[in-house]
């Protein structure tokens, strides 16, 4: 519960640089306040796949087998 997350990238929707807060286009769903002191925040960085492509992020398949119930076909564990 206490432990900081960053769940993804969100935009800013407004700054206030004389308090040192952010206001954030967070899903409202979260049920969190949308104004951050920037302490809490990270700088968004995208992956570079040209440096960086073992960092690439390959959803599983998704199969559906014959009880139609939905499972996910995985090709490989890296360790």
């Amino acid at each position: 519960k206490f432990i900081p997350r960053y769940n993804s990238p969100y935009h800013i929707i407004s700054a206030h640089p004389n308090i040192l807060t952010y206001m954030l286009d967070v899903p409202n769903d979260l049920h969190i306040h949308p104004t951050f002191h920037v302490s809490q925040l990270k700088m968004y960085i995208p992956n570079n796949n040209a440096l960086f492509l073992s960092h690439i992020w390959i959803k599983p398949t998704l199969v559906i087998n014959a009880s139609s119930k939905q499972d996910w076909f995985i090709d490989c564990i890296i360790e």
